[in-house]
């Protein structure tokens, strides 16, 4: 097989990875659609006991679920798929640098570079606020309601439970945040930072 075939297998590995993170941020608003809804619905229910638990604690219960579940979709989406476009978009740039090919990946990587506050934001820096900022507002909310439930609603076997799955949920919000705060050092690239590193 030639580069030019090589070339085009890679991109076709590199749509299918990039069409899997899609999926996976679509799961993710969807998600977190569902968990405010199911928030919603049950504080319409003041009076109501779900399973003997009541309306904050259950509340709480759903955020955190919520959460949970956000923190999963970004471990496929920047654990898995993100590290697997990198390593393919790594491959097509060394093509494209060394038989004369258009320097798309490089572009690319440069386009999405951008900076905030001093900050550089790379690819990945971005994926991960998307997926944080949302799995900690919803542990905000756990949290909130939590200790802002009735006597009558508490129950310590139930308060242990939640608070343990809050500081777990918390642990994995701060796993989220850290990463955006390690981009791979080939960012700083040939041309000043615009090397295919820079997505990660």
């Amino acid at each position: 097989m030639d580069e030019v075939e090589i070339y085009k297998e890679l991109g076709t590995y590199e749509r299918h990875f990039n069409q899997m993170q899609n999926v996976c941020r679509s799961l993710a608003s969807t998600w977190l659609l569902a968990t405010f809804t199911g928030i919603g619905y049950i504080f319409q229910r003041t009076s109501a006991l779900y399973g003997g638990i009541g309306v904050r604690p259950a509340a709480s219960l759903i955020a955190l679920a919520g959460g949970t579940g956000i923190f999963l979709l970004w471990i496929i989406d920047v654990m898995v798929y993100h590290k697997l476009l990198v390593a393919v978009a790594k491959e097509s740039e060394k093509l494209e640098l060394n038989h004369g090919l258009p320097q798309v990946r490089q572009a690319m990587a440069k386009a999405v570079l951008s900076k905030f506050l001093g900050v550089k934001l790379f690819a990945r820096t971005k994926i991960s606020l998307f997926y944080g900022f949302p799995a900690l507002f919803l542990s905000i909310i756990a949290l909130f309601c939590l200790l802002n439930a009735d006597s009558a609603e508490k129950s310590p076997a139930l308060d242990v439970a939640i608070s343990a799955w809050l500081a777990l949920l918390a642990t994995c919000v701060g796993i989220i945040l850290s990463a955006t705060r390690e981009p791979n050092r080939e960012a700083i690239g040939r041309n000043g930072g615009g090397g295919i590193g820079s997505r990660s």
